[in-house]
């Protein structure tokens, strides 16, 4: 065991113990420091800080199946989950890179059964956010936000809503409140009060057909 004293107290000891681990301990105000290849690598003070004074080393931890189930890539400013090469899938997304090359991979949110989950896009902080995609799952609907507000839904049922939060048709188009659509004619649903049009636009031939199941 090695101490270290200072003004007649104890202040700090690395101890092997018989298991051969090795024990590390500092009184209260003393910060245990790591260092590793001629750096700091870990501090030890109200909390563990890994890399102070931006130093530039990897950090890992290991699962049963997979060496780098967590990796902070410290000179790249990245982070891997089950990957230790974060940084090699372009620079528009790749803060937090999840899975390899191989195998299947994803990312769940969970909630409570009457509550719901989103994944927001925020550029300030003054607005919650300005881009958003949520799913509820008290009424199965998903939601997708632009702006900073709702402009397209899809309900439980398939009824998709570009405008409105309550599509009455496969594909319901709204601009302004005009009516309820006939059910006889509610597959495509475009409202609005103004002139309204659809378009279909082709460099040879454009066509709509009108069918029954034969």
């Amino acid at each position: 065991t090695v101490r270290y004293y200072d003004g007649g107290s104890q202040k700090a000891y690395i101890q092997l113990t018989s298991s051969e681990d090795m024990d590390f301990f500092a009184a209260s105000g003393v910060d245990q420091i790591f260092y590793g290849n001629g750096a700091e690598v870990m501090r030890l003070s109200s909390g563990a800080v890994f890399n102070e004074e931006s130093n530039d080393v990897d950090f890992r931890v290991e699962s049963n199946n997979n060496t780098h189930m967590l990796f902070v890539d410290g000179g790249n400013d990245k982070i891997g989950i089950g990957t230790n090469s974060p940084s090699s899938f372009g620079s528009l997304a790749t803060d937090l890179v999840i899975g390899t090359t191989s195998g299947e991979h994803g990312l769940t949110i969970v909630t409570g059964t009457g509550n719901s989950a989103r994944m927001q896009f925020s550029d300030n902080t003054s607005s919650p956010f300005r881009g958003a995609i949520e799913y509820s799952h008290g009424s199965d609907d998903l939601m997708f936000y632009t702006d900073g507000s709702q402009k397209m839904k899809i309900t439980s049922s398939g009824n998709v809503g570009i405008g409105t939060s309550s599509p009455e048709a496969k594909l319901h188009v709204h601009v302004d409140n005009v009516n309820t659509p006939s059910t006889d004619a509610d597959d495509l649903v475009i409202e609005k009060t103004v002139d309204t049009g659809l378009s279909i636009l082709s460099t040879t031939t454009g066509r709509i057909f009108f069918g029954d199941a034969s």
